[in-house]
């Protein structure tokens, strides 16, 4: 039964634009946050973790975010393509060549934030509608309200994704993949809790809100031609009350089945409902370990040529097998059982004598959960640090404390960067050139600057008053 895995596995598929994958294992797109925020251009750091999977045999590499608006970011430290200067080509060249170079196909993930895009990015974020996130555990003050986008800035976004496929294009890369899920700004328009009182062509019925990611799809088909990938990311379900349900993203599916769109990768959920971080509770999903089977098994019914790619929750090589063998899924994406093992396709597609499952970490999340309820999101940035070591030539650690990465990285990571905001951008711009220094003095940099600001702030106050 073992070599029956391996076999169905390692078959290729074809997909509808002509473009053969080796293998059914694909990478999924993992956010990196290794770019200098001055820049957001590709680095070392990114060709060393793409060499570093492209040697795991994977058929099918996504990068992480790749933003089309440098005032709409998921995190200041992603690779964002807005400039689309030929002086920067080379290095999305070299980006795109450390992705293929063990034979896999590499596709760029393009992204927007929308309302998602952090306040030390941009206080006013662009969305459909002027609704704001609500984060459990977070206070109402702290998030943004975004400002409804008009009719042509909608417009300028679509043409922003469909350029920086094209830029894309040019550098090598196989294709693209328009990131419509996990609460982005096209998910946005897909969620009719989100998208609420727009009367243009992007807004009402689920024919309009679809409207956005249909044009940047055909766009991109129309500019890069029959030859180049066109994938979307997609929910399931948004996991929410009101917010896009399983049967309308299955009538999405349809209308990119129609649109020549390649495939298709399932997720779920967004920053409000996280099933995209594991956070499912239907017992038959979990069972089944796939988050999103069930959905894909439900879209078969009426998607019969387009491919799709299951992501999430896979872990034993004979239940991967079996969802190919099925027709629920075509591709299997693995996400982060990549930061762990990044060679786990070779181990996937080899030794036919033995039950393979991909290891776990040694890390319980469920038991951190309950006794550190502080810890929220930190199993997430636990596993981007595990990328930040394989970028820096080191091997996954999977007994570092995760207390550190909530308490100590994530802060450091996410708070304090470079172009965020004053006075921790001109502190960041003076320390940054030391990449050698240890985390405690860039600590205590940061502590520093706090004081100073909270300080500043007091004086202000009292000079007012």
């Amino acid at each position: 039964m073992s070599q029956q895995d391996i076999e169905t596995l390692s078959a290729p598929l074809t997909l509808p634009c002509g473009v053969i994958l080796k293998n059914r294992l694909g990478k999924a797109p993992l956010t990196e946050l290794l770019a200098d925020a001055r820049t957001n251009l590709p680095n070392e750091r990114h060709f060393n973790v793409y060499r570093r999977w492209a040697r795991g045999g994977y058929g099918l590499i996504v990068t992480g975010n790749v933003q089309v608006d440098r005032k709409a970011m998921e995190a200041s430290r992603n690779v964002a393509i807005e400039r689309q200067d030929e002086k920067d080509m080379e290095l999305y060249i070299r980006y795109a060549k450390a992705a293929k170079e063990n034979g896999a196909r590499a596709l760029a993930q393009l992204n927007h934030a929308g309302r998602q895009t952090p306040r030390a990015v941009n206080p006013r974020p662009k969305a459909p509608s002027d609704v704001k996130l609500s984060l459990k555990g977070i206070p109402p003050a702290l998030v943004s309200t975004p400002i409804a986008m008009t009719t042509e800035e909608v417009q300028q976004v679509r043409d922003r994704f469909i350029a920086a496929a094209g830029f894309c294009q040019k550098a090598g890369f196989d294709g693209v993949q328009i990131h419509a899920a996990h609460g982005y700004l096209i998910s946005q328009f897909l969620n009719p809790h989100v998208n609420v009182s727009r009367t243009d062509q992007y807004g009402g019925p689920l024919e309009n809100r679809m409207q956005l990611l249909k044009e940047i799809v055909e766009g991109v088909r129309s500019l890069c031609g029959p030859g180049f990938i066109v994938s979307v990311k997609l929910n399931s379900s948004d996991f929410q009350k009101h917010g896009a349900s399983e049967q309308d993203n299955i009538l999405v599916l349809e209308m990119l089945e129609q649109s020549l769109c390649d495939f298709v990768e399932v997720s779920g959920g967004s920053y409000e409902a996280p099933a995209l971080l594991g956070h499912v509770k239907k017992e038959s999903t979990k069972k089944r370990e796939a988050y999103f089977l069930d959905f894909a098994s439900e879209a078969r019914k009426t998607v019969k040529k387009m491919p799709l790619m299951i992501t999430g929750g896979f872990r034993t090589r004979s239940v991967m097998a079996e969802a190919i063998r099925s027709g629920d899924a075509d591709l299997i994406g693995l996400g982060r059982p990549v930061c762990l093992h990044p060679e786990i396709a070779v181990a996937l597609l080899s030794n036919p004598y033995k039950t393979f499952t991909v290891p776990s970490p040694k890390i319980d999340w469920d038991q951190v959960r309950t006794e550190t309820p502080m810890i929220g999101n930190g199993e997430s940035l636990w596993y981007s640090a595990q990328i930040h070591r394989l970028a820096d030539g080191m091997e996954p650690d999977e007994e570092m404390a995760p207390i550190y990465f909530t308490m100590v990285w994530a802060p450091r990571q996410l708070v304090y960067e470079p172009a965020t905001f004053f006075p921790t951008n001109v502190v960041w711009a003076l320390a940054w050139p030391v990449k050698k220094a240890h985390h405690v003095f860039r600590l205590t940099l940061a502590a520093g600057v706090v004081a100073a600001a909270t300080a500043t702030g007091i004086l202000v106050s009292r000079n007012r008053a």
